[in-house]
């Protein structure tokens, strides 16, 4: 309700297809059923690194222009000369609002563990890896945390 009063329809009557890895809103062609959900790939090395390269382009677009790219693909030429998928194929997941991308994996939110303790801060070395994706703690791990 706060930015739309009601979801709009196709002309049938039919709802459009929207796709949250990338963002995009299309037609539903033919039966509109569901599409089964693609399971999330794990974070690979190389997802690591092409985040790192997109990341990296992102802030030199910001440096060029002043402000975030509209989208993955206004990065190339300019800033790279293409921009890297996921193994499967999939877009990396990209927030024009903050300049922030990621890998789909570190978006999900854990199942709340109703037996869990919360862990005592301090001296304890696990403590750290409360709350933080595992790049996170890759890059605390880089940094000799």
């Amino acid at each position: 309700p706060s930015f739309l009063a009601t979801v709009p329809t196709q002309k049938d009557g039919r709802s459009f297809r929207y796709n949250p890895s990338n963002g995009t809103v299309s037609l539903a062609r033919g039966a509109d059923t569901p599409a089964a959900p693609q399971p999330i790939p794990a974070i690979t090395q190389q997802d690591m690194q092409n985040l790192d390269q997109i990341a990296s382009a992102i802030y030199r677009y910001w440096e060029t222009t002043g402000r975030y790219p509209p989208n993955l693909a206004s990065l190339t030429p300019d800033h790279m000369a293409s921009v890297p998928t996921m193994a499967n194929g999939q877009s990396y997941v990209y927030n024009v609002q903050t300049g922030a991308v990621n890998h789909p994996r570190e978006l999900m939110t854990p199942a709340p563990n109703p037996a869990a303790q919360p862990l005592p801060a301090g001296n304890n070395p696990n403590a750290i890896a409360a709350g933080n994706t595992n790049r996170q703690l890759q890059v605390l791990d880089d940094l000799g945390f």
